[in-house]
């Protein structure tokens, strides 16, 4: 009975092992989707929030690509920054499978800020911030 008991309480172990070994792992194939309502509630409150500070970053297709492009990158972590006026800025860096960030590579830095790059059309800029960015 004891040899059953160690026996399970091994393998137990074991798989609680191989579990936690497979968490925090990417693979890339990560689902990231939102719906646009969802998306524009949590823009819109952090708009609410943050009148004066930065709507949105854009970085071009080709930095993205150098990125993923890297050896054993399967996805990018996006750091928040500021410059020496305190304006945000936002650092992007390739990511392993093992959620280490492959900092030695391709980074990209100084997105177009919005404002004033806006799209002022955009269902994700609310539209008291689309007004205070046309200004």
């Amino acid at each position: 009975m004891l040899g059953k008991t160690f026996f399970f309480a091994a393998l137990l172990v074991s798989v609680a092992v191989l579990a936690n070994s497979q968490m925090g792992k990417f693979t890339g194939a990560e689902d990231h989707s939102i719906s646009l309502q969802d998306a524009a509630q949590l823009t819109h409150r952090f708009q609410r929030a943050n009148p004066d500070g930065v709507k949105a970053h854009f970085f071009g297709r080709q930095a993205i690509e150098k990125i993923l492009a890297q050896d054993g990158v399967v996805g990018i972590r996006i750091y928040n920054g500021a410059d020496e006026t305190g304006r945000q800025h936002l650092v992007l860096v390739g990511t392993n499978g093992d959620g280490e960030d492959q900092f030695k590579g391709e980074l990209a830095q100084f997105g177009g800020i919005c404002p004033p790059f806006c799209d002022e059309e955009s269902a994700l800029l609310s539209a008291s911030q689309v007004q205070v960015a046309a200004k």
